[in-house]
């Protein structure tokens, strides 16, 4: 099940739901591992419906389960599926009943490639928030970045993007791709290799590449 209190570092709108609902930011995303943890959903890990979750009956509150719609899809679907559930709490305020019912619902995601999904999903129960065990995950991010001062960027090993790098093997996501899409750059700069082959792009650093030339307009010097 996804975490339906998670928010993706601490952003108020960046849930779960927020990532499922926009591909390219599902496809970014969910290569974070504290991301894929969180919403398996999501990402495409799996799906199924929380059954531990009722909601109220439309015209006379019987308490109904996410299997109840699969009786009549076409109609409890439509009638239920985009419908908020009130709660007391404000962190699940957002949900609707689709959120718990995923796969009822229809709102079954295909895994995103190149993830490693988590051999188990975390509950979405609030209880279990708040829970002071120290725990352990491994991070994307490299212990050591280059520095953006540039006083300590070594001359050198230069600190420059890789310009055959793509993200992927996808021929239009390069380091300036991800440095033009400032959502784009927030979101992949998190992921290891990322960060590794665009450095620039990341803010790591800013410097000249010495042993660029070009040519001067008009009489076609080096410059």
């Amino acid at each position: 099940l996804n975490n339906l209190t998670y928010r993706f570092e601490g952003n108020t709108t960046q849930s779960c739901q927020w990532i499922r609902n926009d591909e390219t930011i599902r496809n970014n995303l969910c290569k974070v591992a504290d991301v894929v943890e969180n919403c398996p959903q999501s990402c495409g890990c799996c799906c199924n419906d929380d059954a531990s979750f009722s909601y109220r009956k439309i015209n006379n509150n019987s308490d109904m389960h996410c299997e109840w719609l699969h009786g009549n899809p076409s109609v409890r679907k439509s009638r239920y599926c985009k419908r908020h559930e009130p709660t007391t709490e404000l962190i699940l305020a957002p949900f609707l009943i689709e959120d718990y019912c995923p796969l009822a619902c229809g709102i079954c995601e295909a895994e995103v490639p190149g993830i490693t999904c988590p051999s188990s999903s975390p509950s979405n129960t609030p209880t279990l928030i708040g829970n002071d065990e120290p725990t352990t995950q491994p991070t994307t991010i490299p212990t050591k970045i280059p520095s953006h001062n540039p006083s300590l960027v070594s001359n050198s090993v230069p600190c420059l993007n890789n310009l055959t790098y793509r993200f992927e093997g996808n021929t239009t996501q390069s380091c300036q791709w991800i440095r033009n899409d400032e959502t784009i750059r927030n979101n992949l700069c998190k992921v290891a290799d990322v960060v590794e082959n665009c450095p620039q792009s990341c803010g790591c650093c800013c410097n000249d590449d010495a042993s660029f030339s070009y040519r001067k307009i008009n009489n076609n010097s080096d410059m």
